[in-house]
C-alpha cells in the first residue's frame, strides 16, 4: 500500500508522515530530504547552481542511504533547494529512486509532487495546507530546537519564496492531486492529523 502526503513546507507533513508510518509499521520516505541532500552537497562543493549538467552528475553519484540529516535544514540549503528541485533531469532521477525504493513495500511517502507525479496511482492521497504565518512559526521553532541559527522574518520569506517557486515551476509543480483529500493543519496537532488520515483511510476502504 502507498499513502502519499503532499503540501508546502511547514504544514507538518514530514512529522505526520514519519509517525503515521511508525504507527502502521510502514516504511517512510521523505522526498524533500533527497533534494536537500543534493543541494547541501552542491553548496559544499561550490558547484554552479545554474549548471544543470554538473548538478545532475552530482545527483547520480550521491549516496542516499547515508544522508546527514543534521545539515538539511540549514538556511542556505532552504534558500537554494527550490532551484535544484526545479531541474527536470534531477526530478526525473529522484522520481526513479523513489519508485524503486517503494517497490513491494507498504510505505508513506511525502513531498510536493508525490500524489501527482511520483505515485499517481497511490492507494490513498492527502494534501496538507496551513497559513504562511503558522508554517513559518513551526519551521522557526524547529530550527531553534535543532540548534540552528534562525531569524523568523528570514524563515517567513524563505517559505514564501519556496511556495512561489514550487507552484510556478514548469516541471512537477506543487498542486493538489484531484483525488487527494485536503487537510488544513492550522489548528491540528500531529496526532490529530494522523487520526484524521486513519479515519479517512478506514472510510475509503469500506
Amino acid at each position: 500500500m502507498i499513502i502519499t502526503i503532499d503540501g508546502p513546507g511547514g504544514t507538518g507533513k514530514s512529522t505526520t508522515a514519519q509517525l503515521l508510518a511508525k504507527r502502521l509499521g510502514y516504511y517512510h520516505l521523505n522526498s524533500g530530504t533527497l533534494y536537500r541532500w543534493i543541494t547541501f552537497n552542491a553548496l559544499q562543493q561550490h558547484l554552479n547552481l545554474n549548471d544543470s549538467d554538473v548538478l545532475l552528475t552530482l545527483a547520480k553519484k550521491l549516496d542516499y542511504n547515508n544522508i546527514d540529516y543534521n545539515v538539511l535544514m540549514e538556511q542556505n540549503v532552504s534558500d537554494n533547494v527550490a532551484k535544484i528541485a526545479s531541474i527536470a533531469a534531477i526530478r526525473a532521477e529522484i522520481v526513479e529512486i523513489q519508485r524503486n525504493y517503494a517497490k513491494g513495500k507498504d510505505i508513506v511517502v511525502e513531498g510536493r509532487d508525490i500524489g501527482t507525479v511520483v505515485f499517481p496511482d497511490a492507494d490513498y492521497k492527502f494534501y496538507f495546507t496551513a497559513s504562511l504565518e503558522i508554517r513559518a512559526k513551526r519551521r522557526y521553532a524547529q530550527m531553534q530546537k535543532d540548534g540552528l541559527e534562525a531569524d523568523y522574518n528570514s524563515v517567513l520569506e524563505s517559505i514564501s519564496s519556496r511556495d512561489r517557486q514550487d507552484i510556478e515551476r514548469e516541471h512537477s509543480p506543487l498542486r493538489k492531486a484531484e483525488d487527494a483529500i485536503a487537510i488544513d493543519t492550522d489548528n491540528l496537532t500531529v496526532e490529530q492529523g494522523i487520526d484524521i488520515i486513519l479515519k479517512e483511510i478506514q472510510t475509503l476502504a469500506i
